[in-house]
């Protein structure tokens, strides 16, 4: 492990150092021409001038380094952190990036010259949360920033990225810099989608639960009260699937539960959700439903395809359904 001294690093160093001396030298000149132009050219003021202007080029050059070693000792600590560093000017939109930041998102150069480059690299759908996030820490309205959302890496995938940072502001409290640091989350953020679709879906056959079934039932409910419409729902129930489980084992019974979802799913009519309630008890929600004969057109269709053959574990599969249907109009 090494620190963050990549080529864009050691130009902007070198870049800062360059404009920090011609500023310097270029201030001392202009003092020495005002001076000679008042008071001629006496040895004595003129050394004077010359000490003093040395001994603040030395304390600009002391501060200078000061601040270098401290932004070193932030991208190590970042490093060691697993973290990426990045500086952002408000005003002008210059952007600098740690050699880490790069790192996490696969590049090698630094090609991100100010905002626009890097939004160009936010994912359409995180775009205003981003850019929410970071205009309310500039007008004040929270104490630091911090967003996660997604970025396109340099393979073209896209991972997630908590970003966090302070702005540092002047006696209006108007933010001229901004800084902080990135963590790659994509590892985290999968195991919290993956949780929170298991939480919502059947382990088995990965159709919507009883709990998601909960959910949506009370909102179409709600629904079709305020516009007066219709909804149905129709309870499916397999008929003689302990037969099957019995005979065959579970293994046989899974793929079957498997290949009824597989075939309800691919083939609902339109308007219809379907859900697994657990067992061998499946659930349609149909909302907005025009009418009671929709349903009963559906159940019948339903059905059907239940009874259709299912083949699987070199043996055919015969079963049907009891379907039930209750019809609420709002």
């Amino acid at each position: 492990m090494h620190p963050p001294s990549g080529r864009h690093t050691s130009q902007h160093r070198q870049s800062l150092r360059q404009r920090l001396w011609l500023t310097t030298s270029l201030l001392a000149l202009l003092v020495i021409g005002a001076w000679r132009l008042h008071v001629g050219t006496d040895w004595l003021a003129n050394t004077l001038l010359a000490f003093t202007l040395s001994a603040f080029a030395l304390l600009v050059w002391s501060e200078w380094h000061k601040l270098w070693r401290v932004r070193q000792a932030y991208e190590m600590a970042m490093l060691a952190a697993h973290d990426g560093f990045w500086e952002w000017n408000p005003i002008s939109k210059e952007l600098h990036t740690g050699s880490r930041l790069l790192e996490i998102l696969g590049y090698q150069e630094d090609f991100l010259p100010d905002t626009h480059a890097w939004l160009k690299l936010v994912h359409p759908d995180d775009v205003a949360l981003y850019n929410a996030a970071v205009a309310e820490h500039l007008k004040g309205e929270t104490d630091y920033f911090y967003c996660e959302y997604r970025v396109r890496a340099h393979n073209g995938t896209y991972i997630w990225i908590a970003s966090r940072g302070i702005a540092v502001r002047d006696r209006r409290g108007r933010a001229y810099q901004m800084v902080g640091s990135v963590t790659d989350i994509t590892d985290r953020r999968n195991h919290q989608e993956a949780m929170e679709f298991l939480a919502h879906h059947d382990d088995l056959t990965g159709l919507p639960n009883r709990l998601l079934l909960a959910e949506q039932l009370a909102e179409s409910i709600e629904r079709v009260r305020q516009r007066s419409e219709r909804l149905a729902v129709l309870f499916i129930d397999l008929d003689r699937f302990k037969n099957i489980n019995d005979t065959l084992g579970h293994r046989a019974g899974d793929q079957l539960l498997q290949g009824v979802a597989q075939r309800l799913g691919a083939n609902l009519p339109a308007g219809c959700h379907l859900f697994r309630q657990g067992g061998d008890e499946f659930i349609v929600l149909m909302s907005p439903v025009a009418d009671l004969s929709v349903a009963l057109t559906a159940a019948g269709q339903l059905r059907e395809l239940i009874t259709t053959t299912f083949s699987g574990f070199g043996a055919d599969f015969f079963t049907s359904a009891s379907i039930g249907i209750s019809h609420l109009s709002g």
